[in-house]
């Protein structure tokens, strides 16, 4: 039961960090292009109009280096990803799971959740570019040496632009397979039931715990673990809430 979607969500995101590593190089190198067209004395960025304004401007330089590094499309192509983790829902269902009922009112709240995430991965970057232009506009006040500025940007590019980034791309496979059970579970008619399955490991919240613990929940009892648990389970959560038989919930609860 640990493994029964994990595999397919971390293949996805080690693909996707993979790639964002290959994005932030990309910009870095533009990154360096960018910081040659100001005017420097020596190894530091001046205070001249000239570079106040076009520090001005440098946001949206970001952006579209940022789109030119292939960010967008890493999302997107992300996103389309997603018909492989309903493979393996429809395929690796556990023992005692109720099967997915995937009905066209199912596929159009996944497309609107997907515009969510797209949204989110969109202010992941365009945060972390303005925090870089934010560095550049510093320097050229401080007339700072355009090597430390350098620094600076290589750590919001690797621990914001990368890190965050990757964090949500987990986060939301994760929330899309459980987004899946829910729409579906919505299809079924009938008291519901639910099994909480995930790692079992040392990188385990202690919601998580408590979840795999107690394993079986009514839908009142999901309802309230959910909602207490909501917060420490935002991000990088590894687990999953799949429906179950009265029956298979019967026989295990007991």
């Amino acid at each position: 039961m640990a493994d029964l979607y994990s595999t397919a969500i971390d293949d996805q995101t080690q693909w996707f960090e993979k790639n964002m590593e290959r994005v932030a190089k990309k910009m870095r190198n533009s990154l360096n292009s960018l910081l040659n067209q100001f005017d420097r004395k020596g190894g530091n960025l001046e205070y001249t109009t000239a570079n106040i304004q076009y520090a001005s401007q440098s946001y949206f330089v970001l952006v579209e280096e940022l789109q030119k590094a292939g960010y967008y499309d890493l999302v997107a192509e992300l996103q389309n990803k997603e018909n492989d983790l309903l493979k393996a829902l429809k395929s690796k269902r556990p023992q005692g799971a109720v099967p997915i009922s995937f009905t066209l009112q199912t596929q159009n709240k996944l497309k609107a959740l997907n515009s969510l995430y797209e949204l989110q991965f969109a202010s992941v970057a365009e945060d972390a570019m303005k925090q870089i232009t934010g560095i550049v506009m510093d320097t050229i006040v401080r007339t700072g040496k355009v090597e430390v500025a350098i620094k600076q940007i290589a750590e919001v590019l690797d621990n914001k632009l990368v890190r965050y980034s990757v964090t949500y791309a987990n986060t939301t496979r994760a929330k899309f397979i459980q987004a899946v059970e829910y729409a579906s579970a919505e299809e079924y008619t009938g008291e519901k039931y639910w099994q909480y399955v995930g790692p079992t490991d040392d990188l385990n919240r202690p919601a998580c715990i408590e979840g795999l613990d107690q394993e079986f929940f009514t839908d009142d009892e999901r309802e309230e673990f959910e909602a207490r648990t909501a917060d420490e389970r935002m991000y990088n959560c590894r687990h999953t809430f799949v429906q179950i038989t009265k029956e298979f919930y019967d026989e295990n609860k007991a």
